[in-house]
């Protein structure tokens, strides 16, 4: 859904979760940190602080005999569901591309192109999902000289 104000320009208004109202995001695609700070809005709303464990490396999942979830080994406690809740709020990962380290370019990640300027260059965007429109709207909006997507697919 998409809010025109005639004081502030667009708006665009996102349902982040079913149970939850809408969001406002600042501008057409939200970055990392706009994303992230709804998410801890909505882990203090809902009072999760003491239901949420991190650092925890998961080696298996599988359900008991009374159906109930089990989180790498009983003693864990048993769940009645499980939200694997993995994306863009880590840290970034560098795919190793062969023959990179003969590339005369500069090499960003989507994540960190805040304040680097692509201002007159020839920039390739690699991947097709949402970190790569962001990637496309900086590119765009910092005056690229010309600007190609290389993706798998046409999901965007």
């Amino acid at each position: 859904m998409q809010d025109v104000n005639s004081t502030s320009g667009l708006q665009i208004h996102s349902v982040m979760y079913r149970f939850h109202p809408s969001i406002k995001w600042e501008g057409g695609y939200p970055k990392q940190n706009q994303i992230v700070g709804q998410i801890e809005k909505l882990w203090k709303r809902y009072q999760l602080e003491d239901k949420t464990r991190f650092n925890t490396k998961v080696e298996k999942i599988y359900k008991d005999q009374q159906g109930r979830w089990i989180v790498n080994n009983p003693s864990e406690g048993g769940f009645d569901g499980v939200i694997a809740a993995v994306g863009t709020c880590g840290p970034p990962k560098m795919p190793h591309i062969p023959g990179q380290e003969n590339f005369k370019g500069e090499i960003h990640h989507s994540s960190k192109l805040d304040g680097i300027d692509a201002q007159g260059k020839r920039v390739l965007i690699i991947g097709g999902g949402a970190s790569a429109v962001e990637a496309l709207e900086w590119a765009v909006s910092t005056n690229a000289a010309k600007i190609k997507v290389l993706a798998r697919s046409d999901k965007w």
